[in-house]
């Protein structure tokens, strides 16, 4: 990994204080949106992150998804990122229009299990 790989903000990330994070979601927008939902290497970054990564991952996949569809590569991203790392439903949102039915499913059982979390 050299100095300027971006793997390493995905590293330190979760080790941030969260004033830093919600600095570095915003500093990166413009390069995300620049790099666009199809950037090999990006895609690659998202499918690898490091765990503590994850609102960062988020706020990617928002952006993506900001003023427009996401793209397939993208939706079969996000698929295979909840179903791997068991990832809750917030990041099924975004891509919510291009899930089928047993996506809207899986996605619903996610937010049940979450709120079985939060209500104790």
């Amino acid at each position: 990994m050299t100095d300027t790989d971006p793997l390493r903000i995905f590293a330190a990330y979760g080790q941030m204080d969260i004033s830093v994070q919600e600095h570095v979601q915003k500093l990166i927008s413009p390069l995300i949106r620049a790099l666009g939902s199809t950037h090999g290497k990006l895609l690659t970054l998202l499918r690898t992150f490091p765990s503590g990564a994850e609102s960062l991952v988020l706020r990617i996949v928002a952006i993506f998804t900001d003023n427009g569809r996401p793209s397939a590569q993208l939706v079969t991203l996000v698929k295979a990122l909840v179903s791997e790392r068991d990832l809750d439903a917030r990041f099924l949102i975004p891509i919510i229009a291009e899930m089928d039915k047993v996506w809207l499913d899986f996605g619903i059982r996610g937010v049940n299990r979450a709120e079985r979390v939060l209500t104790g």
